[in-house]
Order: structure tokens, then C-alpha cells, then sequence
């Protein structure tokens, strides 16, 4: 079998290393609320893993008349005071971190949600795991494209000097998903609130159900089947 070892682990935040849904679902609703507007059931499924144009194109239909720069700060503002007070990590998160780090695979961190969110959970991610820190993080006011386009996972694997292919991204939504496997990664989905994609190499309850061996045994199915349609 074709196979490449795992060069780097790309992580998600929101929903895959953090439960923040429920900051972002108060915060939509808040803001909503603020114009007589209520959160439909469909647009609310929509804007999980959505990266924050969309998010602000979406608020604008529902009612909210405000640019995308102040729809976008708000939200961040209203998450970022949560997120201040306690970073909600996901089961097994800090563990598969921790893991990871001690076998020497570098891990980077691309994510939708922009700097300000980004930098709390870092803070909380180095207090619970003496010090750790990303080999590289990218946030979502970084990119020219926000998921599903690959641009946050193909920079993070440029910034780490390795390619694409030879990554696992860990990713909850679909968008996400949809990011990793257009980058050309292998994609493992732990789904949180929103859909399981098909896009996806490998779907896992939660975090505590991957280990290392498991991640290199996706890699390498996922490396095999890539070399199978390209000879």
C-alpha cells in the first residue's frame, strides 16, 4: 500500500476543539432580537462552520440592516466576552493536543473565527497543557477566502513547509470539511450540532474515540486511494 506518514495535524476551533456554538447561537438570537427578527431553524444549521461573510449575509436577510464589519464585530464582541470567562473544550481535545505534541507531529490551528476569538483559546490552551502552543495559527480575518474554500488549510500547510496531502484535518461542519478535502487533505469529521459530510475520509463520535494510530490508519487509506487515481 501507498501511504505517507502524517507531516502535521490542522485543527478547526468552533465545534471541533471548542463547544462555542451555544456563544455564537446567543449571540445571533441577541442581535435578532435587537430588530424583532428570530432565528430560523434552516439559516441556523447554515451558519455552522460558515465563515463570518456569510454569517453577516445571512443576518441581513433575516432583518439586521448593519455592514458586515459591525454584524461581524458585534458577534465577535458578544462570543469574546464569553469566551473570556471560560473556553468550553470539547472532550478529548487537550488529550489528542497533548498526544500529538509528545510524538513530535506540529500542529497548526486554521480557523474562521477572527483574532480577537482566537487568541482567549490560545491563552486557555497553554494554561491547560504547560505552555503548548500551535507550530502555526491562522484565523479567518486572515484569508482572502473564508471555508469552504481551502485557502486557510493550503496556508497552514505552506506556513509548516509541508504539503497539503501529507495533513489531517480535524474538522466538525461541513463547510469545514468541504475546506480540508478541496486543500487535498485527509479530512476526519467529529461532528458536533450540524450534518456528518460525506466529504470526509473518516467520521469519529468525538475526540475521544481518535487516537494517533487511528489518525495515521485514516492517513494512510486516504494517501492509497489517492495514488490509485492518479496512476
Amino acid at each position: 500500500m501507498i501511504s505517507r506518514n502524517i507531516a502535521a495535524v490542522l485543527w478547526d476551533m468552533d465545534g471541533t476543539i471548542i463547544d462555542s456554538e451555544p456563544a455564537w447561537g446567543e449571540a445571533v438570537v441577541s442581535m435578532l432580537a435587537v430588530h424583532g427578527a428570530s432565528l430560523d431553524p434552516e439559516v441556523a444549521t447554515s451558519l455552522i462552520g460558515a465563515n463570518m461573510g456569510h454569517t453577516a449575509d445571512a443576518m441581513r436577510s433575516l432583518g439586521v440592516p448593519y455592514s458586515d464589519a459591525r454584524i461581524v464585530s458585534e458577534l465577535s464582541d458578544r462570543v469574546g466576552a464569553q469566551l473570556n470567562e471560560h473556553v468550553p473544550f470539547r472532550a478529548g481535545a487537550l488529550e489528542l493536543m497533548a498526544d500529538l505534541a509528545s510524538r513530535g507531529v506540529p500542529q497548526a490551528l486554521a480557523t474562521m473565527s477572527y483574532r480577537q476569538l482566537v487568541t482567549p483559546v490560545l491563552t486557555a490552551i497553554a494554561d491547560e497543557l504547560n505552555g503548548f502552543e500551535f507550530a502555526v495559527t491562522i484565523a479567518g480575518d486572515e484569508v482572502a477566502e473564508g471555508k469552504p474554500s481551502p485557502d486557510v488549510y493550503l496556508l497552514a500547510a505552506k506556513r509548516l513547509g509541508v504539503e497539503p496531502r501529507d495533513c489531517v484535518v480535524l474538522e466538525d461542519s461541513l463547510p469545514g470539511a468541504a475546506s480540508g478535502a478541496a486543500a487535498g487533505a485527509t479530512v476526519v469529521a467529529v461532528p458536533l450540532r450540524g450534518p456528518t459530510s460525506k466529504l470526509a475520509d473518516a467520521v469519529r463520535p468525538d475526540l475521544d474515540a481518535i487516537t494517533y494510530t487511528d489518525l495515521a490508519s485514516i492517513h494512510s487509506h486516504h494517501s492509497y486511494y489517492q495514488h490509485e487515481e492518479t496512476v
